[in-house]
């Protein structure tokens, strides 16, 4: 805003500020000449400079522009993104979707793999897939398998090829059961829409029946046997249950291939953004060691950088003071009201008696390492503290006893702990660093998975979420998803398993398992749970960690 460029004495450029370039139908100008109008800003300075567009907008920088450089668009306008992005479609593929909206659970990111997508209209349709219309009568497999070519595309009856062959004979969406019903049975539209409400939401046996007759009765005045008709309406009830129409799932396909875009070009901002959404498939420790697989740097919060929620610089996202523990609101914009009108603390004791905070507050700030910017030890940090509040807060009286105390930083492991408990999550380093010194050397690293197919391997990781679910038999089974230093893995603990070892399946582990790498088309890679111990580590042998 300009009042605040008059403050920070910045001289804004004359004329209409673009900061991104527009399409010439619009301007009027060619993008020669809004090169001279693009503008940065740097919030942390405080300035506006101008910035080369051919050098901000560079084919190494958006590989797909490789292919675009005749076409005059904003970067920007997610309208005009390549549908079948090379890069944004091995990231799917890969199964890095984390996230990304609609794709990001593990069933939908294992749908992804097993795909082996191409385009955005893939997605489209994997978020029809996923639904439990198609997922729970079977059809998902059966279009996955077909799709990979293992096995032939059939139809209950020849007169479903027209409607099913782009979907390989399997019905996906909602109005491929009314098309079905009109075009085959020769309901009228009314009556199919009526079907395909009933096919989604729970109706009464009346009704059902009902559109059962007119149904069947339609197929035989076309002269399809009984047999056959009976056949394709049981065809048809396969897809009870939630299903998605065409169009939901082609808007929910776009902006999820829109989010995976996101990700894949601007990073560090995309993660950001996932960080501050406080929602979510996964818990804000599994999004942190994500951006942390993704080359991100991870900073610890700051009481002179921090601001309250996360942000962003550069290749760094810097925690906000929000995430520190039982830290109320009112210290928070206490600091954030100092640093805006006078700058930053320049010392421990005065940002105590500026801020005021309880006695647990500052030392949840100390031991999450908020206070390095004014005392880089922890354990220095931690001392002060316990000194202002033991002296009834006098700064003078502190300051003097400080100077017999000199305590060195803490061990890796230590600061890992303190993180854990004050902020929910490691900031330093991977949990699973605590554990290093217990972890099998044998084990198979998540990313060398593929390399051991059908094969019986150890894993280890950390568990970052799971679900149970009923088999048709009334048996419990489980799926586990672990994480390592290097990725995520799915783990499918059949009932035989799970009653053998749900005991030992509770908290976050680390955990290590003998599992069966499946893996019978492109794509897929099921682990089969054969095993599971969990790493148990006695006080003793922690506190040689922590030295």
């Amino acid at each position: 805003p300009p009042e605040t460029a008059e403050k920070k004495n910045v001289s804004l450029p004359t004329g209409q500020l673009q900061l991104f370039p527009s399409h010439p139908e619009i301007t009027g100008k060619e993008p020669a000449d809004i090169q001279t109008k693009f503008y940065t800003l740097n919030p942390a300075a405080g300035k506006i400079g101008k910035r080369n567009l051919k050098e901000y907008f560079s084919e190494n920088q958006f590989p797909f522009l490789q292919n675009l450089t005749s076409q005059k668009y904003s970067i920007l306008d997610l309208k005009c993104i390549p549908e079948d992005d090379a890069s944004v479609i091995e990231l799917l593929r890969k199964g890095k979707s984390m996230g990304c909206f609609q794709l990001e659970s593990p069933g939908m990111r294992a749908l992804l793999q097993k795909m082996q997508m191409k385009d955005m209209y893939d997605v489209i349709v994997s978020v029809a897939l996923i639904r439990p219309g198609a997922a729970n009568s079977g059809m998902k497999d059966v279009y996955i398998r077909r799709r990979a070519g293992v096995e032939r595309t059939t139809y209950v009856h020849s007169s479903l090829e027209k409607i099913l062959q782009d979907t390989y004979g399997v019905v996906i969406y909602q109005e491929q059961v009314m098309q079905i019903a009109h075009e085959v049975a020769d309901i009228s539209l009314a009556k199919a829409d009526s079907l395909r409400r009933a096919m989604t939401k729970h109706r009464s046996k009346r009704e059902i029946h009902d559109l059962q007759n007119s149904f069947i009765e339609g197929l035989q005045k076309k002269n399809i046997s009984i047999y056959d008709a009976t056949r394709l309406w049981k065809y048809l009830l396969n897809f009870t249950g939630y299903g998605f129409n065409k169009a939901h799932s082609a808007t929910y396909g776009m902006i999820a291939y829109q989010s995976a875009w996101l990700k894949r070009y601007f990073p560090v901002v995309f993660m950001t953004a996932v960080l501050n959404n406080h929602g979510g498939f996964y818990s804000k420790m599994a999004y942190i060691e994500e951006a942390r697989r993704m080359g991100i740097t991870i900073l610890l919060p700051d009481i002179n950088k921090s601001e309250r929620d996360f942000t962003f610089f550069e290749n760094s996202i810097r925690v906000g003071l929000n995430s520190i523990y039982e830290l109320s609101y009112k210290v928070i914009d206490r600091i954030l009201q100092h640093r805006k009108y006078y700058g930053s603390f320049k010392d421990v004791f005065e940002f105590l008696k500026i801020t005021n905070p309880a006695k647990h507050e500052a030392i949840n700030l100390a031991k999450a390492g908020a206070l390095s910017s004014v005392m880089p030890a922890q354990p220095q940090a931690l001392a002060a503290v316990n000194l202002f509040f033991g002296s009834k807060k006098n700064v003078n009286q502190a300051r003097l006893l400080l100077q017999e105390v000199n305590l060195r930083s803490y061990s890796l492991p230590q600061r890992i702990l303190y993180e854990m408990e004050i902020l929910d999550f490691a900031v330093s380093s991977h949990p699973l660093t605590l554990y290093k010194d217990f972890l099998p050397k044998n084990a198979i690293h998540s990313f060398a998975l593929l390399q051991h197919k059908n094969k019986t391997v150890t894993i280890y990781g950390w568990v970052v979420t799971s679900r149970r679910l009923k088999t048709e038999k009334g048996e419990m089974m489980k799926f586990i998803t672990l994480e390592d230093y290097w990725g995520m893995m799915e783990v499918v603990f059949f009932p035989e398993t799970y009653k053998q070892y749900a005991p030992v399946l509770h908290g976050h582990g680390p955990f290590v398992m003998e599992a069966e790498i499946q893996a019978r088309i492109p794509g897929e890679l099921n682990l089969i749970a054969k095993s599971v111990t969990k790493i148990e580590v006695k006080k003793e042998e922690l506190e040689k960690v922590l030295q």
